[in-house]
C-alpha cells in the first residue's frame, strides 16, 4: 500500500485516511480517536465468573491458580482462554491488569493473592492483596498496577493460604480478572 492521505465515505460519514507509517514527535487529537480495522486500537481482555465455585488449598503456602472462570469478557487483541484460566498477550506493551475477588472459608484463614504472568514463572506483587477471613464470612479484595508484558505472555491470578491445615476449601462466590494495554 502507498503512503499518502485518502477521501474514504461508508454512506454515512467521510474519513481522511493515511495509509503507511506515521512518524511525528507529537500527534495531537482533537475529536475521538477511530479505529477502523479489526484488532486496531489497544489490546484488553477479561475472565469472570458470578457462579460460586471452590478450589481446594492442599497445603500452606502453596501457590494455586484461581481456575473457576466461566466467562470470557469482550476482547480485543490480547485473547481470554476460560478453559486455561488466563489471558494472552497479542502485542508489547505497559498493561493496567486488575482483579477483585468475593471468598470465603470455613474457619478463619489468611489469604494471599496475586496476579503472576507464563503460570507463575513472575509475580507481579505491585498486583497482590492479603486479607484475613472470619469463619463463614464472605469478604472481598481487590488490587491492580502496571506491568511491562511481551507478545505471547500469559497473565493468571493465584491464592495462597498463609495459615495453618490441609486441604482448606476456599468458596469463591465472584471473581474477575481485567487488563487493558495503556503504552507500548
Amino acid at each position: 500500500m502507498a503512503r499518502g492521505l485518502s477521501f474514504r465515505h461508508d454512506g454515512t460519514e467521510d474519513y481522511l485516511r493515511w495509509a503507511g507509517a506515521i512518524d511525528v514527535e507529537n500527534l495531537n487529537i482533537s475529536n475521538d480517536l477511530v479505529f477502523d480495522t479489526n484488532g486496531g486500537g489497544l489490546q484488553f481482555a477479561g475472565l469472570w465468573t458470578h457462579t460460586q465455585d471452590t478450589i481446594t488449598s492442599e497445603s500452606q503456602n502453596d501457590w494455586d491458580q484461581i481456575t473457576t472462570f466461566t466467562e470470557a469478557a469482550d476482547y480485543n487483541g490480547a485473547t481470554p482462554f476460560v478453559v486455561n484460566s488466563d489471558i494472552v498477550i497479542a502485542k508489547d506493551g505497559k498493561y493496567f491488569v486488575s482483579f477483585d475477588m468475593a471468598y470465603s472459608t470455613v474457619q478463619a484463614h489468611t489469604i494471599d493473592l496475586h496476579v503472576a504472568k507464563n503460570n507463575r514463572e513472575t509475580a507481579f506483587n505491585n498486583i497482590s492483596s492479603v486479607r484475613k477471613t472470619s469463619a463463614n464470612a464472605i469478604g472481598s479484595v481487590s488490587a491492580s498496577g502496571i506491568v511491562d508484558l511481551a507478545q505471547g505472555d500469559t497473565i493468571e491470578l493465584w491464592v495462597q493460604r498463609t495459615t495453618a491445615g490441609s486441604n482448606i476449601v476456599i468458596t469463591i462466590e465472584k471473581v474477575n480478572l481485567k487488563l487493558f494495554q495503556i503504552g507500548g
